[in-house]
């Protein structure tokens, strides 16, 4: 159970991570679709991990 534990807390933070240099990828590309739209999914990949028994 703790090894799962690890590993949840670890993708939240990969994906936290991620979520961050997209969006400063967002602000260089002003608001470009594509980034908005990588930045929207990973949002919904942290919720999901986050809180998986809950519909996203």
């Amino acid at each position: 159970m703790a090894e799962r534990r690890d590993l949840m807390s670890e993708a939240q933070q990969a994906i936290y991570t991620a979520i961050i240099e997209q969006t400063k990828q967002l602000d260089r590309a002003n608001g470009q679709s594509v980034t908005a739209e990588a930045v929207k999914n990973l949002a919904e990949a942290y919720a999901w991990a986050t809180y998986g028994n809950q519909p996203h």
